[in-house]
């Protein structure tokens, strides 16, 4: 594509999906241990938004 990178994880088991956007001030990272209680009920995608 344009070069850009991306970090992304993808968790969970469910057959929905939750994406989660981060951006500035937070991390994915940040957001672990609410997906930990979750993860069983939906696929997460988790990324950070960079500009």
């Amino acid at each position: 594509m344009d070069g850009t990178e991306l970090e992304y994880r993808v968790v969970g088991k469910g057959e929905q999906f939750l994406i989660i956007e981060t951006g500035i001030g937070s991390s994915f990272y940040d957001w672990f241990s609410f997906v930990q209680k979750i993860k069983n009920d939906y696929k997460i995608v988790l990324y950070h938004n960079h500009p």
